[in-house]
């Protein structure tokens, strides 16, 4: 049979924090990997579109996703 593989893991949006210019900066996890994105910014394929203090806006290539803070 063909070996059993786990989904990937869902993207989560962890916090959503302002940086020291006032621009404000989505803190994304994924399993064990995690980044920090400005609006335009791209992390595993995925782009930031847009940013609230409760939720981030993500666009693929599958389709585009709205989190919400955990």
């Amino acid at each position: 049979g063909t070996p059993h593989v786990p989904p990937p893991a869902s993207i989560v949006l962890r916090g959503v924090v302002t940086g020291a210019d006032g621009a404000r900066l989505a803190i994304l996890a994924r399993g064990e990997e995690g980044a920090a994105l400005g609006i335009g910014e791209v992390w595993q394929g995925y782009t930031l579109r847009a940013l609230s203090n409760t939720s981030a806006t993500l666009d693929s290539a599958s389709g585009t996703i709205t989190l919400t803070r955990e």
